[in-house]
């Protein structure tokens, strides 16, 4: 195994450990969980094809909660400061637009109610694990 492999290997294990990534991925396996309520088991492609309000929703939904986790690995392997504060404002804009959809969703299909207060939960514990995870962050990178 090459030094360069290693290296990257570890980096990926340290990422994969994080509370904030672990949480990424949660939210969007509670997304993909409502979403498939929601379209009646529809997949993306077939969701992203559909003309239904609900389906159109759901696919920007669980696209959106898709992207926070590459976006974790992403501010963790580049030193550019100025891509991982973009990054950190995409990633808050993102979970804003995913609280957004739930609010459409909760509006317009009620029966999904236990779902979209799961999913707020995770969105809640994704908040709280983002905010010390960007503190660290950026206490580390003064360090």
């Amino acid at each position: 195994m090459s030094i360069h492999s290693s290296l990257h290997n570890q980096a990926n294990n340290r990422i994969t450990h994080l509370e904030v990534y672990k949480k990424a991925i949660t939210l969007f396996k509670t997304s993909r969980l409502l979403a498939t309520y929601i379209t009646d088991n529809k997949d993306i492609a077939t969701m992203h094809t559909s003309s239904h309000g609900s389906d159109r929703y759901s696919l920007q939904m669980v696209m959106d909660s898709m992207s926070l986790a590459p976006d974790i690995a992403e501010i963790h392997t580049t030193f550019d400061m100025r891509m991982k504060r973009y990054r950190i404002r995409r990633m808050k804009r993102t979970i804003s637009r995913i609280h957004k959809y739930c609010d459409f969703i909760e509006k317009h299909y009620g029966h999904a109610k236990d779902y979209i207060s799961l999913l707020r939960q995770e969105i809640a514990a994704y908040r709280k694990a983002h905010a010390n995870w960007e503190d660290n962050l950026f206490k580390n990178q003064m360090n």
